[in-house]
């Protein structure tokens, strides 16, 4: 906002006042006055400071909005709606119309914020995001994308794209759906963290993406994961994705999937596939850290996790590559599609980049017999 002399004498005088003649939360305006020798009255001159400053917050309002990536009346509208807010609320607010605040909670519904909702109370129509953690955290899924029993076949895993890093390798992603697409692979599993999300307590991460935010991340995902004829894409969501969740409220599973009709999102952390009638996989993400001891931790992770048992468990969120055979379950730790980031160099952490095909042979009992396993490294 470009001010003239007079609005900077006014600005000036009001510090000065409040700073050598304070009272309260009072501003004195005879000094004001006084200090300015002007011949205006002191209510004239209260009222022009009043709208100098309202104009003021509002520029830097406008301009921290167009910081945060609000440049739409759905991005504008989702910090207000928070709290319950009335349309008229909204409408004196954003400067718009009721058909604009409709239109943009209609978006904001088929964006994937399913809390997002509109209802009348004595009366009054109000617009509320009002969902809780708790009924958006999706339930546990058991699929089935069912092969023959007895006959061999083929699935490619794939984990941790963070799409919207920079580090994100999305060709070798898409060289990786190359070859799947030549072998006549039908299923691609993902094993979490599509997306990078937003972390508010990490600004390191948040410099180090080329796609910010939800809106950006989903628009990413939609326009470059890859796409291949008969081939499609089963996955849950980790913990980068779900920070849009508790950000925002904001499933970016679910608007990926209503995107995308080759992208089916199965839950977030865990989902069991059944594969045939007889051989299960698991698709989890876990959180925390990982020692050396790969094996051993995936030891731990079946021993402690008996809701999560599948005939065969990937592991995604360690960008690690490692294997173990406990319990009867065949379980892998499977590698990324992000390269070594800042945070990696600086605590000496590998991202191994690559993805895994598996020739699951069952047995005569149509149970698991062997698994053929090829990582595919990039």
């Amino acid at each position: 906002m470009t001010l003239n002399e007079n609005e900077k004498k006014l600005l000036e005088a009001v510090e000065f006042v409040r700073e050598n003649y304070p009272m309260g939360s009072q501003t004195n305006w005879v000094e004001v006055k006084k200090h300015l020798q002007s011949v205006r009255s002191t209510e004239a001159l209260r009222s022009h400071y009043r709208r100098l400053t309202t104009n003021m917050e509002k520029q830097i309002k406008e301009r921290h909005d167009m910081k945060m990536g609000r440049n739409t009346l759905e991005k504008k509208l989702l910090p207000a709606i928070k709290r319950k807010c009335s349309i008229d609320y909204l409408i004196d607010r954003f400067d718009t119309d009721e058909d604009s605040i409709l239109k943009a909670v209609a978006k904001l519904q088929l964006q994937g914020y399913r809390g997002v909702r509109i209802f009348d109370e004595e009366g009054v129509t109000y617009v509320h995001n009002k969902v809780t953690l708790g009924e958006l955290r999706s339930e546990k899924k058991d699929v089935a994308v069912y092969h023959n029993t007895y006959k061999p076949f083929q699935i490619a895993v794939v984990s941790d794209t963070h799409i919207g890093s920079i580090y994100s390798d999305i060709d070798a992603l898409n060289e990786f759906y190359d070859i799947v697409e030549g072998r006549g692979i039908t299923e691609v599993y993902h094993a979490g963290d599509v997306t990078d999300g937003y972390y508010s307590n990490r600004p390191t991460s948040i410099m180090e993406q080329d796609a910010v935010g939800f809106s950006n991340q989903l628009k990413k995902v939609v326009n470059e994961y890859p796409k291949r004829e008969n081939v499609t894409t089963y996955f849950i969501s980790g913990n980068h994705d779900h920070t849009h969740q508790r950000n925002a409220f904001a499933d970016i599973g679910e608007a990926i999937s209503m995107a995308r009709d080759d992208m089916v999102y199965l839950g977030h952390n865990f989902a069991r596939v059944h594969l045939t009638e007889y051989i299960t996989l698991g698709l989890v993400h876990p959180t925390g850290g990982v020692s050396r001891n790969f094996n051993l931790h995936i030891r731990n992770m079946i021993d402690r996790n008996p809701g999560r048992r599948a005939d065969i468990l990937m592991y995604g969120h360690y960008h690690k590559l490692a294997m173990l055979k406990h319990m009867g379950i065949w379980g892998y730790i499977t590698p990324s599609f992000q390269r070594q980031t800042t945070f990696m160099q600086d605590n000496n952490l590998e991202s191994v980049v690559g993805g895994v095909i598996f020739t699951i042979i069952p047995g005569i009992d149509g149970k698991l017999d062997r698994i053929i396993t090829e990582v595919i490294e990039f």
